[in-house]
C-alpha cells in the first residue's frame, strides 16, 4: 500500500494526539483540520495550516511519530503544503491564482530551524507572522529550552 496525504477524520484523532504530545504540543482546533500522512491505514504525520488573509498563511503544527523520523514524512508533508498551500488549508480564505505571490509563516522550534530552512523557510522578524500567533511563545515556560524562531516562505511565482 502506497502513503496517502489527506485530511483527517475522527477517527485519526488519537494518533495525531500521541505523535504531537511527543513534542508538547496539541491539537490546535479539531483535528479533522489536520492534514494527516499515512501508510497502510496508520497515521504517521500530521500538519495544520491556516490562511489568515488572502495569499497569506501560518503553519500551526507539524510532527512526524517519534520512531518515523528520518525517513521524510515531514518533508514530504511539508512539500505538499509549501506546493498548494490553499488545498492543504481546510478552510481557506482564497483561490489559487497562478504567478500569486504567497506567504506560509510558522513558529518553529529551535531543533526544527535546520529542517525549515532545507524546504525553503528563512528566519524572519516575529512581526511578519500574524499578530494572534507572534506572541505565542512569549509566556511559555518552556520558551528558553524550546528557542522558538519566526520564519517565513514565500511561494508563486513573482511577476
Amino acid at each position: 500500500m502506497t502513503a496517502e496525504i489527506m485530511f483527517a477524520d475522527e477517527q485519526d484523532e488519537i494518533e495525531l494526539n500521541e505523535i504531537l504530545w511527543d513534542y508538547d504540543m496539541g491539537i490546535p482546533g479539531q483535528a479533522e483540520e489536520m492534514l494527516v500522512f499515512k501508510k497502510e491505514g496508520q497515521t504517521l504525520g500530521g500538519a495544520k495550516i491556516v490562511e489568515v488573509e488572502e495569499n497569506r498563511f501560518f503553519l500551526e503544527v507539524l510532527g512526524v511519530k517519534q520512531a518515523q523520523h528520518s525517513q521524510g514524512i515531514g518533508r514530504i508533508l511539508l512539500s505538499e503544503i509549501l506546493q498548494n498551500p490553499w488545498e492543504c488549508c481546510k478552510y481557506p480564505l482564497s483561490k489559487f491564482q497562478l504567478k500569486k505571490p504567497y506567504t506560509i509563516t510558522t513558529m518553529a522550534r529551535g531543533s526544527a530551524v535546520g529542517f525549515y530552512k532545507k524546504m525553503g523557510f528563512k528566519n524572519c522578524d516575529s512581526l511578519l507572522l500574524p499578530q494572534e500567533y507572534s506572541e505565542q511563545c512569549d509566556f511559555c515556560p518552556d520558551k528558553g529550552e524550546c528557542d522558538p524562531s519566526p520564519m517565513i516562505f514565500t511561494g508563486g511565482i513573482k511577476a
